[in-house]
Order: C-alpha cells, then structure tokens, then sequence
C-alpha cells in the first residue's frame, strides 16, 4: 500500500530503527522516534532540547516552563468571556468556551445533556463523554439559539 510504513521487529518483539541502533516496544513511541530523523518534523525545543511529538505539545511546554531555566518568560495570553457582564477570564479558551455555555447557555445545554448510568451523552448527536466538562465543551456545536437572541453572536466568538 502506498504510504504505509514497514517496520523491522527484532526476535525480542521491539521494533528498530532503520537509522540508528533505536528499538522501542510501541508502535507510537517508535514513530515519535522516527520523526526525530526528519529535520521538518521535529517539534524541539530551542531552550532545553527536548523533542516532542506535536507542535501543541511544544506550545504547551513552552508556557509550562516559562521562566523557568533557560526557557523565557512568556506574556500569557487571557481569553475573556464574550458577556460584557462577566468578568471571567482564563489563558484556555477552551475554558472560557465550557464557562459560557455552563454560566450563559446553562438552560438551553442542559437541555441537551442525558445522564443515564454514570454516562452523560448529548441528546442532539447521541455523542458520549467521560466528563461534564467535555459535555459542555462540546454543547456549542448542538445548542441552537435564535439569531436575534444576542448570545447567538457571542457563541459564534468562541467556536
């Protein structure tokens, strides 16, 4: 097939790296591996060195170690929410997303929230979650508010 790697697995079941004397015992620990050897692929850190697997990872390590040995201090960034009568704020968006539809939509998401045997669901796709908070992070997309109803053009700001 093509673009599907092949990998070598040695007698003891780990697999080697056709570039260095690498094995691993998982397949995606031994793909992180891999992408080491592709000088466009690697998302490292310029301060510690360290390699990780998704440019997400870095952004993250970067504002978990800010400040912090040689890594610089960053400005975080604060995402507010969209009601002018909130003064919630966080540096997730995603954060501010779960407290509007939990604090301003609360009528309208809790409608679509199904909880049935320690399972919360969403009555409007049938999707199931581990958490209530991913529940509401994901209300956004299901929760419909009239056009003229001004937190209509609020949810838009946060998808």
């Amino acid at each position: 097939m093509p673009g599907k790697r092949r990998y070598t697995i040695n007698e003891a079941g780990l697999y080697m790296c056709p570039d260095c004397d690498y094995t691993a015992a998982k397949s995606s620990t031994f793909c992180m591996h891999l992408n080491t050897h592709k000088e466009s692929k690697i998302n490292k850190c310029k301060f510690c060195d360290k390699i990780l697997l998704h440019k997400k990872t870095l952004e993250e390590h970067l504002i978990t170690f800010s400040g912090r040995g040689d890594h610089p201090r960053l400005e975080k960034k604060e995402f507010e929410c969209p009601d002018e009568l909130c003064d919630f704020s966080s540096s997730k968006k995603g954060n501010c997303r779960t407290h509007y539809m939990r604090k301003h939509v609360a009528k309208e998401t809790d409608a679509l929230k199904e909880e049935k045997d320690g399972e919360i669901s969403c009555k409007t796709c049938k999707n199931v979650f581990a958490s209530s908070g991913l529940f509401y992070y994901h209300s956004i997309g299901c929760v419909s508010l009239p056009i003229r109803d001004s937190r209509h053009q609020l949810l838009e700001q946060l998808a």
